[in-house]
């Protein structure tokens, strides 16, 4: 079994992945933008939720630090690219995913901490 307290100290909050291998690990086949925030409104900007385009929604659970692996690609080589508000609970998924043999995994930062090119890079200025 995977210890939380681990993987925690595993992470890197601050390792982001740079602008290019954002755009690079997007542009694969199969690639897939995975939104790690729940839709509440503590992870609301001024305007409302935006999401990167195409993203899909896997909610890091920040009590069990686990998230469900149902939508993610079966295909554990596929690009997974990982955002959240601050890039913190994606630097926390990046290392639990990598522990269940996703092998491509890139935090891509947070909406309200990382550069606005960094997160365009996603599709969508955030």
């Amino acid at each position: 079994a995977l210890c939380p307290s681990r993987l925690a100290s595993r992470a890197r909050p601050d390792a982001v992945s740079t602008v290019d291998e954002v755009r690079s690990a997007v542009a694969r086949p199969g690639a897939t933008t995975v939104d790690l925030r729940p839709l509440v409104p503590s992870e609301m900007r001024e305007g409302g939720f935006t999401r990167a385009a195409h993203a899909i929604s896997a909610v890091w659970d920040t009590e069990s630090h686990t998230m469900s692996l149902a939508a993610l690609p079966a295909d554990r080589s596929s690009p997974l690219i990982l955002y959240c508000r601050t890039g913190r609970r994606a630097g926390l998924a990046k290392a639990f995913l990598e522990a269940h043999s996703y092998s491509h995994v890139l935090n891509a930062g947070g909406v309200d901490t990382h550069a606005p090119t960094t997160l365009a890079a996603l599709g969508q200025p955030l």
